[in-house]
């Protein structure tokens, strides 16, 4: 399988040489720089290589791809040009080329050509007169911040299968839409993904490292409209065994966050930092699934109290298998409660990662859980030799339970107050009755048929 090293944000640095010769070019009335490389036929929208150091002014003219004076619709940017004779394509977008500053001076829709392969750092930063994207597929290296704060920029995500290096929220507050692949990645920089709007995400087995040694850099950090993750791990075979998690803001701010799905072969890192860098900082009502393996001691959620840690595994209240071919996912709940939460659990699978699900009943559970067929949807229940256990009040309680089970679903019926000639199962339900004064063999109630496994 293709391994691609995601190299690190400030430091990453573009893959191949750069065109090295500066030059100015007037089209269409408008005076644009390049660096171009005549041997190749090559350019460089912008004059600057590298990231300008935080401490500068990034709005200054000498930065820009343009003069900052000048309003420029994006569909007239110069992808091709001839100078002196040569005919050039552009490559790359040089690092602030179009980086603007509470002005709207790149305006329209922004069309990025699959000749482009490299949008270094805050390349479009804050053109909030952008109003559409089309294109970028064959970028290979999204630098920091490349197009993050245009607020108005709608469109699709840039397909990302193809990256090579990937900074710093390159698409922070950028309203695309879109699939989240990263197929074959290897690692996830700190903040990749920060203020997008993904609504779920599967972090495939290629996947060392998420995030990184730093608690506020949260890989998902503010991403209000994620209610899914799922880190697949490494794959047992694998010589690197496990897949690192860095826990520290991963999931901070993320308000819409239902499901976090952590595989067998993952650890955790900055598990217990403080509130303001937990996991789920701002966050409330999120089920966290962690595997029993050692390495998920003391996780730390944040967030609201409603939070909830679930550590699977042949010790817990429950144990879950993913088979990733088959894309199924079996759990078997050993509790009551577990049981209440896998039923709720099966249809965010289904639908978030299009995992089938199976909740296989492996002991016998005494509920008073009102199950209804709803609840029960994309969920297979496999019972025998054991039995769902039922408390029931009325014949109307009773009719509720029989129509959400499965008729090959052996059930015993708790009795709680109510009459026993009240109480009717139909024939060829397996049946036991559980009353107070213990067990009832079917002589006082119509159509019984007790089934003991």
């Amino acid at each position: 399988m293709k391994k691609l090293l995601m190299m690190i944000g400030a430091a990453a640095v573009a893959v191949g040489a750069y065109a090295d010769t500066p030059i100015t070019n007037t089209i269409n009335g408008v005076e644009w720089r390049f660096r171009i490389d005549s041997a190749t036929g090559t350019a460089m929208l912008g004059l600057n290589t590298t990231p300008i150091p935080a401490s500068a002014d990034r709005t200054k003219d000498e930065f820009h791809a343009c003069a900052s004076t000048v309003n420029v619709d994006a569909a007239d940017i110069p992808w091709e040009f001839d100078y002196d004779g040569v005919h050039y394509t552009v490559t790359k977008v040089g690092s602030c080329a179009f980086f603007q500053h509470k002005t709207t001076t790149l305006t329209g829709t922004l069309t990025i050509p699959s000749s482009v392969t490299d949008v270094l750092g805050y390349a479009f930063q804050t053109c909030t007169g952008l109003t559409k994207l089309i294109g970028g597929d064959s970028v290979t290296n999204w630098q920091n911040c490349a197009l993050s704060g245009c607020s108005n920029l709608t469109g699709s995500y840039p397909d990302l299968t193809g990256v090579k290096v990937f900074g710093e929220q390159p698409f922070s507050a950028a309203p695309l839409t879109g699939v989240f692949n990263i197929d074959s990645w290897t690692f996830i920089q700190g903040w990749g993904f920060r203020n997008t709007t993904y609504t779920n995400a599967i972090i495939p087995s290629t996947v060392t490292t998420v995030g990184r040694n730093s608690a506020a850099y949260g890989v998902f950090f503010e991403c209000s409209n994620m209610e899914a993750l799922w880190v697949k791990g490494k794959p047992t075979e694998a010589s690197q065994t496990y897949t690192t998690v860095y826990c520290g803001s991963l999931l901070k701010k993320c308000t819409s966050m239902k499901l976090a799905l952590m595989g067998q072969n993952t650890k955790g890192e900055l598990m217990t930092e403080a509130s303001d860098n937990a996991m789920l900082n701002g966050v409330d009502g999120v089920q966290v699934l962690v595997p029993d393996n050692g390495y998920w001691d003391d996780l730390v959620t944040g967030g609201g109290e409603n939070n909830k840690v679930w550590y699977y595994g042949p010790n817990r209240e429950l144990d879950l298998t993913i088979d990733d071919e088959a894309m199924k996912a079996t759990f078997a709940p050993t509790t009551e409660n577990a049981l209440t939460n896998a039923i709720a659990w099966a249809p965010i699978l289904k639908e978030r990662f299009n995992l089938d699900t199976v909740v296989a009943i492996t002991n016998r559970i005494d509920t008073s859980l009102a199950i209804t067929e709803a609840m029960l949807q994309n969920v297979t229940l496999e019972a025998p030799p054991w039995f769902l256990t039922f408390s029931v009040t009325s014949q109307a309680q009773l009719d509720n339970v029989l129509a959400a089970v499965s008729v090959d679903t052996p059930i015993i019926i708790d009795i709680e107050g109510a009459g026993r000639n009240q109480i009717t199962v139909p024939n060829g339900r397996k049946v036991a009755i559980l009353a107070k004064s213990g067990w009832t063999f079917g002589k006082a109630l119509k159509g019984i048929v007790v089934s003991f496994h």
